[in-house]
């Protein structure tokens, strides 16, 4: 995710960063929130414990938080959202935070 936004931010920001995507990108977060919620509420996690994640699973996440380089979707809403579609459990959704802390601090510069 930090290598497509050191090469990609300002092309995504002179497509994205006007007042109707971004509201767009954060109506769809809404929403994909509430669907997700709710088509995983009461089924176990398959990762219950951070050790538990595999390559594939992480890359996963790394992809949803690319989508957080585009204007309007919060980096942690990314995250969340890839998390819960691999099944992680909300204890461990969490410590995701850290893996975003690149993307943040690339992002920043």
């Amino acid at each position: 995710a930090a290598i497509v936004g050191l090469l990609f931010n300002d092309y995504l920001d002179a497509i994205f960063y006007k007042p109707v995507p971004v509201a767009i990108m954060l109506i769809v977060y809404g929403v994909l929130f509430i669907i997700i919620e709710d088509k995983h509420r009461g089924k176990q996690p398959k990762v219950t414990r951070i050790s538990q994640l595999t390559l594939k699973m992480l890359l996963w996440i790394g992809v949803f938080q690319m989508l957080a380089l585009i204007p309007g979707t919060s980096r942690s809403g990314a995250t969340i959202v890839g998390a819960l579609l691999i099944g992680v459990s909300r204890q461990q959704r969490n410590l995701h935070f850290s893996l975003q802390f690149r993307l943040c601090s690339e992002q920043a510069s």
